[in-house]
């Protein structure tokens, strides 16, 4: 169902987002966000608002924006009609910026009007259309969906301007790098430099596996007549193996040639690199869905301390964590120690179901709670397991997004720009590469 009201919200609070970032200005578009305070003093309004758990803003730029020179409450207003405007903090240490959606009528407090004497300016559909020509990515993906009346008009080409929308999408990264608030999640597509098999492939040779031993005639057939998901085709994988955990253990390590130096250009050498310039923070966190430690040898290598966290019971220290939510099998184990892994892989349909059908599982809680409350970089992850976009979606927070590095894969711009607004509705924003090598270099300089 369309919330037309959350959407204009939305698409505004994206397009100041924005503003901000290739101003190099702060920007905080929730009142949980601690970071505020390094922008606020002890006996600051909003400080002690926040801490009371009073909203007063949908959106506050500390260090203004524009032609602002002086912090900036911005209200967001999708019905205006007969609203009167008044300063959002009794101070004038502020400007109240309210940004409406319609037109208002002439002799009120109309569009780009300031009240020097109040500090309020109100911004209307004037602006607005303004911004769906310089913004068009949000405008269409946010506060209007009807692309088959672009395409009557005018060129995808020429309305969906993915230059400007993936410049300042770096720029966002870039400035979230450099102030230490960002953390990692990553995918299957990082460990994949090193010989490990995707999910796809991992499947497929695990079906054919079964098919060799004589346990099944045709792999395809049966794939087709289960259902053939991912996690239904883990299930079965699973349940028809000789042994299942060694199967796995080959799969990621088959074709891996320690040690890790001997792979100069992987994906993790550069996240490793940026690894060394964030981990201090201490907010720093990285997520994996995968069971490898290649990246954990990668920060070895770089002299890197952390935890290695994959069940309910391991400890933590001030050390840089890293969950494995979905379990871990790591390198150069002997076949006698697989079993202390073996019940931490979450592979199967059931073991998907045990997981996230329970609230208070340790992974779900954390994983909750982590994507509420921190901003995170997506590597390698094609954002297509269903529990995870759950997640992403009811953590989802007005105005704040994670950001996920993709590569094109040869998509047009009209599937390119659907795929990027599917991402955006659940609270990721995409930065778009043509080849991996681009995606290598782009890690490379934000580590700098």
């Amino acid at each position: 169902m369309i919330n037309k009201e959350l959407d204009f919200e939305k698409f505004v609070l994206s397009v100041i987002r924005q503003k901000c970032a290739v101003q190099g200005k702060p920007f905080f578009s929730e009142f949980k966000d601690t970071n505020i305070f390094k922008y606020v003093n002890q006996k600051n309004e909003i400080r002690n608002a926040i801490a009371h758990g009073i909203r007063i803003f949908d959106g506050f730029a500390p260090e203004g924006f524009d032609d602002f020179k002086m912090p900036v409450i911005i209200e967001v207003k999708y019905n205006a009609r007969n609203m009167k405007f008044y300063p959002l903090l009794d101070s004038k240490k502020y400007i109240s910026l309210f940004i409406v959606n319609g037109y208002l009528k002439e002799g009120s407090r109309s569009s780009n009007n300031r009240f020097a004497e109040e500090n309020i300016v109100v911004w209307d559909q004037n602006t607005i259309a303004t911004w769906a020509k310089e913004y068009s990515i949000d405008y269409y993906s946010f506060y209007n969906e009807k692309i088959d009346k672009i395409e009557k008009n005018a060129s995808l080409n020429e309305v969906l301007n993915f230059d400007i929308k993936i410049k300042n999408n770096k720029l966002l990264l870039q400035e979230l790098v450099q102030k230490k608030m960002i953390s990692l999640s990553l995918g299957a597509g990082v460990s994949l430099d090193y010989g490990s098999k995707g999910w796809d492939v991992l499947i497929s040779d695990f079906f054919k596996e079964i098919e060799s031993a004589g346990v099944i005639d045709n792999s395809i057939s049966v794939q087709k007549k289960i259902g053939g998901t991912s996690i239904i085709n883990g299930q079965f994988t699973q349940e028809n193996l000789k042994d299942f955990i060694k199967s796995l253990y080959k799969g990621l390590y088959d074709k891996y040639t320690p040690p890790i130096s001997n792979y100069p250009d992987s994906t993790l050498k550069y996240v490793a690199k940026l690894v060394v310039k964030l981990h201090n923070e201490k907010k720093f966190n990285i997520i994996t869905y995968n069971y490898d430690n290649f990246l954990e040898q990668e920060l070895d290598a770089c002299g890197v301390k952390h935890n290695i966290m994959f069940n309910e019971s391991m400890l933590s220290n001030n050390e840089l964590s890293i969950y494995h939510t979905h379990g871990y099998l790591p390198f150069n184990i002997l076949p006698k120690d697989y079993c202390q892994y073996k019940d931490y892989i979450v592979f199967s349909e059931s073991e998907y179901h045990k997981l996230y059908n329970n609230p208070y599982h340790w992974s779900v809680v954390l994983q909750n709670y982590l994507y509420r409350d921190n901003t995170y970089l997506f590597v390698g992850c094609s954002l297509t397991d269903p529990n995870l976009r759950r997640i992403l979606e009811t953590t989802q927070i007005k105005g704040k997004t994670h950001i996920a590095l993709m590569l094109t894969d040869g998509l047009s711009t009209k599937d390119q720009f659907i795929v990027h607004r599917h991402f955006m509705r659940i609270g990721v924003e995409c930065i778009w590469f043509p080849t991996v090598i681009d995606l290598k270099q782009f890690l490379d300089y934000l580590a700098i």
